[in-house]
């Protein structure tokens, strides 16, 4: 298990404890939860990037799309 202290916005803070309030969660599961999305979300990002700047898969994916490597309609 990892621990983790962190500061908050008082706003993000009071958003944070309104929210589990009204859904019946606990803090750390939200942050938890909201932390691993976000995660996984720049992961996915990253990997697209990664794909683009290869120049076979861009050129692939142009075709696919109907477009020249320029970005110009075919």
């Amino acid at each position: 298990m990892y621990r983790l202290n962190c500061h908050l916005t008082d706003d993000l803070g009071d958003r944070l404890a309104n929210y589990c309030e009204r859904a019946g969660m606990m803090k750390v599961s939200v942050v938890s939860m909201a932390l691993d999305q976000y995660l996984k979300e720049q992961e996915a990002r990253c990997k697209l990037l990664e794909q683009l700047s290869d120049p076979a898969k861009m050129a692939e994916i142009c075709k696919i799309m109907g477009l020249s490597s320029s970005g110009s309609e075919v």
